[in-house]
């Protein structure tokens, strides 16, 4: 089969691009030398510099019989595309355990493709973590082994259509020294993207290593993968089935809310997006001036709204029948928030979580809870009050999990216990769950 090869390129290609992306504009993560003029196969002058290589000592876990280590004449005597020409034919026949590993921006990377009766596994592993691809026909389940779970995505979303070739064309060929050791190697580049080529190094007929080079902008990026496992001895570990007991997951659609009936309609304008947080709804509005703010203002009290304090400043609230709004103006943008009535859920009978720290600013409006997971909304916040609770949770022992968006603080403590906080249009909102509701 070849999409075994078709899946062991994407991979390859996938990663360097994740590692490439982050490297800093302008730098070159390791080097690369020149590839040799395709007529030039004599050997390189000196050795190239290689980035992220993992310890070239590492032993492969190859087979005898696929790829055995000594040197025979015939491969002397073969060239690097001659012996790339056959690993591929090896691997388009199937039946086959593939493995290689790298460290890209100091992380361990491990890629792994396996095929048995034309179903196609795969798993990268990051760290700790791993992700799995079984391709069954034209349809891929992605999965891991933390949730219950498993997508379904096609083929071609995920750009593994099988080719008449591997979709890489010969650049050049020649000998390059790595850790004091000179291999042969053969560079091919993706038919679609001139910058992105792959080399692959040979010691004698078995395939010592692969190394993909990718171009952003400025950035040229070199990553290492040492070969690990060429056989036809298939790990138990490689799934080609979804596990039992999964359920697929399926993305709802999602409906932008409309603009509430309740209050007077703003025709002035154009509409550049619509959020949701809670039981709010927020509108914002670009190409207006100040005095469309005002007259939306006015027109809000004209239809019965009253004022009501609100700590923010530049920011009018009004009430009317349960229904609170909030206009601001900044920028040529007018910002209209909302809370009615219907989207509120205030259980009385909810109690702040005892493993928080306690929030006092603003006035409640929204409290409820379900098993382990508890949802709180405080109306009349300000950015300064959302400043001072994540310092609370941080001194807490809640560690954040990774760069949010602005106003949007995600953490988990040494229990299990995730937190997510979030601040709109003067509300903001705490969320509680234990690691197990959270999935």
């Amino acid at each position: 089969m070849k999409r075994i090869l078709v899946c062991l390129l994407c991979l390859l290609l996938a990663v360097s691009a994740a590692a490439c992306g982050g490297a800093s504009s302008g730098e070159s993560s390791g080097g690369i030398s020149p590839p040799p003029a395709a007529s030039d196969k004599a050997e390189s002058a000196g050795a190239a510099d290689v980035s992220d290589a993992s310890d070239a000592s590492k032993e492969s876990d190859v087979s005898d019989e696929l790829s055995a280590p000594d040197v025979s004449a015939a491969a002397q005597k073969s060239t690097p595309s001659e012996r790339y020409d056959a690993m591929a034919a090896r691997i388009t026949e199937g039946d086959l355990y593939f493995a290689i590993c790298g460290s890209v921006l100091d992380v361990e990377i491990e890629v792994a493709v396996a095929e048995r009766g034309g179903i196609t596994s795969m798993r990268q592993t990051v760290g700790d973590e791993s992700a799995y691809t079984v391709v069954k026909g034209d349809v891929a389940y992605v999965f891991d082994m933390l949730s219950p779970y498993y997508m379904r995505v096609s083929t071609a979303e995920l750009d593994l259509e099988l080719t008449a070739d591997d979709n890489t064309r010969f650049v050049a060929e020649g000998r390059e020294a790595i850790d004091g050791k000179t291999y042969d190697f053969v560079i091919r580049e993706s038919l679609e993207d001139s910058t992105q080529h792959l080399t692959y190094f040979f010691d004698g007929d078995t395939l010592f290593a692969i190394r993909a080079t990718l171009q952003m902008d400025s950035v040229t990026m070199n990553v290492l993968f040492h070969v690990t496992a060429f056989t036809d001895e298939i790990p138990e570990d490689m799934p080609f089935e979804v596990p039992q007991g999964y359920a697929e997951y399926v993305e709802e659609p999602y409906e932008a809310p409309e603009f509430p009936s309740e209050l007077p309609e703003f025709t002035v304008g154009t509409l550049y997006s619509v959020s949701t947080s809670a039981a709010q709804c927020g509108f914002v509005y670009i190409f207006t001036e100040r005095t469309d703010c005002d007259a939306y203002i006015e027109a809000l009290k004209a239809d019965g709204f009253r004022p009501v304090a609100w700590k923010e400043s530049g920011v009018f609230a009004a009430s009317r029948d349960g229904i609170l709004v909030t206009v601001s103006y900044a920028a040529g943008a007018t910002v209209i928030a909302c809370i009615r009535p219907s989207d509120v859920f205030l259980d009385e009978r909810a109690g702040f979580p005892d493993v928080l720290p306690a929030f006092t600013a603003g006035t409640l409006y929204l409290a409820g809870t379900e098993d382990d997971a508890a949802i709180f909304g405080y109306l009349q916040t300000t950015q300064a009050d959302y400043d001072a609770y994540i310092r609370l949770l941080t001194e807490a022992g809640f560690v954040r999990q990774e760069d949010e968006e602005e106003n949007l603080f995600t953490a988990v403590n040494d229990a299990g216990i995730v937190v997510i906080v979030y601040h709109l249009h003067g509300v903001t909102t705490v969320c509680c769950m234990t690691a197990q509701s959270s999935l």
